[in-house]
């Protein structure tokens, strides 16, 4: 393989990297503020829900109509499960179908918990102390819309990194043509040089880099 060559597929394998890398990066950080965001919907639809059931009595009308409004606006589309926490044994039971042993004990202590249902469902446990009891609200939702994006941004990246490459490597061939065309210029001024022309000289080219060093090592081994 050429030097041009290598000087391609090095730069174009080093920046292509890069690219993947970030390109990865930004999706799963994108990914998860969306998981973020909808966890936050599903919490306020369990508090609202938690509301609208068991604050009826403490309420007066144009309050409780504001956590009907709230509840009403909050995630529609969405699973609920009401359970009774005073019940522990028959609760726990059904508790152990979406969560954890260990999420279940972290509910009762931090009295909310995130978990991820089947289906690709997210869900949200909430448990509410009340005058009437304490209890436990579930609430499960897919996240359609949020999967569209991730869908969507996932085939945007895939080609941005196919786009870029392709970029990438023709930049790569310019730049590395333009780097090896002092150097072709040497070649070829060499090539001029025989046997009865050994009074040639190769013509400086006034950089004081490493080519010039190569031309002056040249011209005193011609000398």
């Amino acid at each position: 393989m050429k030097t041009g060559n290598k000087i391609v597929w090095v730069y174009t394998w080093l920046i292509v990297g890069l690219v993947v890398f970030v390109a990865v990066l930004f999706y799963i950080l994108t990914a998860r503020s969306i998981n973020k965001v909808y966890e936050s919907y599903l919490a306020e639809r369990a508090i609202a829900t938690a509301e609208k059931y068991w604050e009826r009595d403490e309420l007066d009308d144009a309050s409780y109509d504001l956590v009907q409004k709230r509840y009403d606006q909050a995630l529609p589309i969405a699973k609920e499960l009401i359970l009774n926490a005073d019940s522990v044994i028959k609760v726990r039971k059904s508790l152990s179908r979406y969560l954890s042993d260990d999420e279940i004990t972290e509910l009762y202590t931090k009295h909310i918990v995130h978990f991820e249902g089947k289906d690709h469902q997210y869900g949200v446990a909430l448990y509410y102390p009340d005058n009437e009891g304490n209890f436990i609200v579930l609430v499960m939702s897919r996240n359609v819309y949020g999967a569209e994006i991730k869908e969507h941004l996932l085939l945007l990246s895939i080609f941005l990194v196919l786009f870029s490459s392709i970029l990438i490597y023709l930049v790569g061939k310019i730049y590395s043509g333009r780097i090896l065309i002092p150097l072709q210029h040497i070649l070829k001024e060499l090539k001029r040089i025989r046997a009865n022309s050994l009074n040639r000289r190769l013509k400086t080219t006034g950089n004081n880099d490493e080519l010039e060093d190569m031309i002056k090592t040249l011209n005193s081994m011609l000398d």
